[in-house]
């Protein structure tokens, strides 16, 4: 076998492993009192849409695998308001996540704990793998650290939020964060999405910290911007800047290179281990109020990149000679 094939068979024979395991942990454990309640209802995921299917929304043409020669194992693109698929490719396969974990980890987070929730930084958490900036003992607002988080996939910031959210609900029927993330999958429905961390990194050379279909992160993060767009808006910038609670000033880049590249962006989360390869999740407008969530999975480093370009620019040069 090739290298490509070689990567591809590694990492689907990591998924069996964990498909395994989520079987056997799912199939003991109910959803705790805390779990959220679903955000749709029936068949359609995307509900209560406004009306936009007058003149100024153009339908976007569905697109095969044999018009866009991608690296990435699996890929799902859908229209927001239509819920009509685009694109995908392998969509509805687990494979690990990566840091794509973090999405579900701000949404857990933020149903629970106030914008305001003080967050401190301990020389623990700094032990993560990655160096986003932290400082040891820095004191954060919630909502400020989440979205740093988010923006540079820190691992660091995902940690404390994490220890801040269990110590905030000990003893309220809540075992971690990480259990609050697996109860939101199960009552969204998402069936192939568990998590076994709130960084998205691997747990060892064959497992990762999180698993989910294309399709059902698609779903997740579509979601979340209908619901809660301030939870990925920050997302959507190249560059940023933070101020913590200490008055230390974070000047930032997003982790997702071709932000300026993607036409109306409006969200977007990246994610890369060894086990995972590259992943990139986007939202993005195709004409006016027609959001289209994108998401490739078990690309490579930069191929991700490529990937979602090689998608959004097919669709937007088919808009344009429609």
């Amino acid at each position: 076998m090739d290298a490509a094939t070689d990567s591809i068979f590694f990492r689907v024979f990591s998924t069996l492993s964990l498909i395994i395991f989520v079987v056997i942990a799912t199939g003991i454990s109910k959803p705790n009192q805390y779990a959220s309640t679903a955000l749709y209802e029936g068949e359609d995921f995307f509900t209560e849409r406004p009306d936009l299917t007058g003149p100024d929304i153009a339908a976007v043409s569905e697109l095969s695998e044999g018009d866009i020669d991608i690296e990435a194992v699996s890929a799902y693109v859908v229209e927001m308001n239509s819920n009509r698929v685009i694109f995908e490719k392998n969509s509805s396969v687990p494979l690990p996540l990566a840091s794509l974990t973090k999405v579900m980890m701000a949404y857990s987070a933020s149903k629970l704990l106030a914008d305001s929730t003080e967050v401190v930084v301990t020389s623990e958490h700094l032990l993560a793998p990655g160096d986003s900036g932290l400082h040891a003992n820095e004191r954060w607002s919630f909502s400020d650290l989440r979205n740093f988080t988010l923006i540079t996939s820190s691992n660091d910031g995902a940690r404390a939020l994490a220890e801040r959210y269990a110590q905030n609900f000990q003893g309220a029927g809540i075992i971690s964060l990480v259990d609050s993330m697996n109860s939101d999958a199960h009552s969204l429905g998402l069936t192939t999405m568990h998590f076994l961390n709130t960084t998205g990194l691997d747990s060892n050379e064959l497992i990762n910290g999180g698993y989910s279909s294309a399709a059902d992160m698609a779903k997740l993060f579509g979601e979340i911007y209908r619901r809660n767009p301030e939870i990925l808006e920050i997302t959507s910038r190249q560059f940023t800047r933070f101020k913590s609670i200490d008055g230390i000033i974070h000047d930032v880049t997003n982790t997702n290179e071709i932000t300026s590249r993607i036409p109306s962006l409006i969200a977007s989360k990246t994610g890369y281990t060894v086990v995972a390869g590259g992943n990139l999740a986007v939202i993005f407008d195709v004409g006016v109020a027609n959001p289209v969530v994108a998401v490739v999975l078990g690309s490579s480093f930069e191929g991700r990149f490529r990937d979602m370009e090689k998608i959004i620019n097919e669709i937007f040069q088919r808009q344009a000679v429609d």
